[in-house]
């Protein structure tokens, strides 16, 4: 079983200043076999080789594709390949605005609570194998170091004694299924950041779980 984990938006800022989101997503890719996780790293190079480098001689081969700078069509070319492989998308999305001002300050703790709380829903007891989740490399050594450690914790907690667990932090340029799972969680982010459904329609079947933290409150019937 292995598993990718990568965010859109930032954790922290003042929301009134601008190029601040207002939401921050953690999304999870869950592939349950090798040949689905290999599936999904040759879609993300064929991606790149037939739509991103195709036609840009002359400059640097682009070795990386981001949600952010990816357009429509390429991703939907991608996600063409991958629709038929059996992979899931687990995610959480904080909505900062109704979040409380001492929950704010506490970033790092935050971060692993949302991380550990997506964790939570994976169904860790049908591993067969192993375990290995790869994170995209943000964070410094120190806070890389406390992720990975309370990260495996948590998942020791749940995972059955004979199944060993392998965390890795590792540059998205490194990964394809860092690559992935971003562009996933980047239309995800743009759901609830500015209601763009577009790119997220196209995926959504593949959400096995979408929770979202701190909702708009309800108002109020007069």
């Amino acid at each position: 079983m292995d598993i990718f984990l990568d965010e859109s938006g930032d954790l922290g800022g003042e929301l009134s200043k601008p190029g601040t989101s207002q939401h921050f997503v953690i999304t999870l890719l869950l592939t349950a076999t090798q040949d689905t996780r290999r599936g999904v790293e040759k879609a993300i190079e064929r991606t790149i080789r037939n739509k991103i480098r195709r036609g840009k001689q002359g400059k640097i081969p682009t070795l990386e594709i981001k949600g952010t700078n990816t357009s429509l069509e390429v991703k939907q070319y991608f996600y063409r390949q991958v629709r038929d492989l059996d992979f899931a998308l687990y995610t959480i999305i904080l909505n900062k605005q109704h979040m409380s001002a001492s929950v704010a300050t506490e970033q790092e703790r935050l971060y692993n609570d949302i991380a550990r709380r997506i964790l939570e829903q994976l169904p860790l007891h049908a591993a067969t194998d192993r375990v290995v989740l790869m994170l995209d490399r943000r964070k410094s050594q120190a806070d890389q170091r406390a992720l990975h450690h309370y990260l495996s914790d948590r998942l020791h907690e749940r995972l059955p004694r004979n199944i060993p667990l392998e965390i890795f932090p590792v540059a998205s340029d490194e990964s394809k299924g860092i690559q992935a799972v971003d562009l996933f969680c980047w239309g995800i982010y743009r759901k609830y950041e500015v209601s763009d459904l577009t790119w997220y329609r196209s995926f959504s079947p593949k959400i096995r779980a979408e929770r979202l933290l701190f909702p708009p409150k309800e108002k109020e019937e007069s």
